[in-house]
Parts: structure tokens; sequence; C-alpha cells
């Protein structure tokens, strides 16, 4: 159901940050999150990681044992950058951190309900997802799931347009209420001289003529949190990365 990479060398989410405008918004106004409450949804996350520890994530409902995609999409959005700078996430200073592993949602109806409930211990504002079901280029039951659950709920939701290079995609990114995250190669420097889809992220348009992905960010060089052990960090990639990246700019958007 993921879809993300790790590998060796270089590569940092300072690029990032820089490239869209996160490092210049908090040195003129110190945005880096605060305020802000979300959710990323994912397989777990290593939550004993260096980087978790500043402000710890609230599970909703709980984590799990499968944490090697997680970590990755987490720290994109919510690492501290302690263990090192260049894997600092764009809200590092979130107001809550908040985390639900896929596996446990058993309503997601009700899942969403509660993530916006004014009496509730979340009231977040968006979730991103870098999972799906399995990859269509149609319409389906479950695309329509999600347009009635964002229709009812007054959440912003980032979901991973997918890894296939062509219009195969998961089938949550086709919904209409939506918002489909696609992605381009950098090359790990900040030029955009060099960048390139290269048949690399899943595209648009939908069946019916829509334009999606609807944003996209970096495919490749993201340097973020390590499942491995506390203190790990790596490359991590594909819209899975793309997805937590635009999602961190969701928030600081929020934030403003």
């Amino acid at each position: 159901l993921c879809s993300g990479y790790h590998s060796d060398g270089s590569g940092d989410m300072n690029i990032a940050r820089e490239i869209s405008g996160a490092n210049y918004l908090e040195s003129i106004k110190g945005y880096t999150g605060q305020g802000v409450r979300a959710e990323v949804c994912d397989g777990g996350i290593r939550a004993t990681h260096v980087d978790f520890q500043a402000n710890p994530p609230i599970f909703h409902p709980s984590n799990s044992t499968d944490t090697s995609h997680g970590t990755s999409v987490y720290g994109i959005v919510f690492g501290s950058g302690t263990g090192n700078a260049n894997g600092r996430g764009l809200l590092p200073n979130a107001d809550q951190p908040i985390f639900a592993a896929y596996g446990s949602l058993t309503d997601r109806y009700a899942h969403t309900a509660e993530l916006i409930n004014p009496s509730g211990a979340y009231r977040a504002v968006f979730q991103t997802n870098s999972w799906g079901d399995t990859r269509t280029y149609y319409y389906t039951t479950i695309s329509a799931d999600m347009d009635d659950i964002l229709f009812h709920n007054d959440i912003l939701i980032f979901q991973s347009q997918s890894n296939a290079g062509t219009q195969d995609s998961r089938p949550q990114a086709w919904a209409k209420n939506i918002l489909s995250v696609g992605g381009w190669n950098h090359y790990d420097t900040l030029s955009k001289t060099d960048d390139c889809w290269c048949t690399t992220a899943s595209i648009g348009p939908a069946s019916d003529g829509r334009i999606k992905p609807d944003l996209s960010h970096f495919y490749d060089y993201t340097y973020t949190t390590y499942y491995s052990s506390d203190t790990a960090y790596a490359n991590f990639g594909g819209t899975s990365g793309a997805t937590p990246i635009t999602a961190g700019y969701g928030g600081l958007f929020f934030q403003m």
C-alpha cells in the first residue's frame, strides 16, 4: 500500500524548506507550525526517534510495529531536526502532532469526525496520507467514499498519487474533494533547470478529464528520519515524500 524509497547518499529537507519558502517565512515571522494540529496517517512510526521527543506525537488511536515507511513520512512533517538539522521537518513546533496507523482504521468516517471534533482531543486541520488502495485509472467506490467523508467533515486531506509513471493511481487520489499530490525529480539541487518528471510519479488527468494531481513536490532525495535507530536519517522519496512536504506547507498556510 505504501509508495516510497530509501537510499544512502546526500540530500536534505533543507532544499524542500528553501525552494517553497518555509525558511523565508521562518526568518521573517518565526512560523514553524505553532498552533497547528494535524495528523500523519501511515503504517507506523519509531516513536523513540530523537526527532520526535521534544514534541511527541499523540496516537489516534494507536501506533504499529511496521515503522519503516511512516517514520520517514512523519519526520518530513513534524521532525525537529535534533539529530541532524538537514532532516528538520516543516512543522517542528506544531501545537499537536498526531499519528494514526492506517491498519487501525476500522471506520474512516468516524476517525475523520474525531479529528475535527471541537470538543475532542485532536482538533486537526489536515491529514496526510502516503498510502492507499490498489491503483486504478478510474473513479471507484473508494474514491466516492473519500468524497463523502470530505463533504461531511471540514478538513483538508492530502493523498499521494502513487509511483506508476502512468495514470494508474490510488483510488483515493481520484476523489474530487481530496488534495492529490504528484512528484518530480529535483536531483538534490535548488536549481529548477534540471528538474524532471521522467516517467516516475503517477499522473492525471482523471478518466473524466479532471486535472489531477492538484499539487506536486520532490519525488527524490528528501533527507528525513529513518526507522533503523533512534538517531538514523536517510533519503526518502516517491509521492510518499512529495505528499508530506506539500502537507507541511499546508500547515504553514493554516498558521498564517
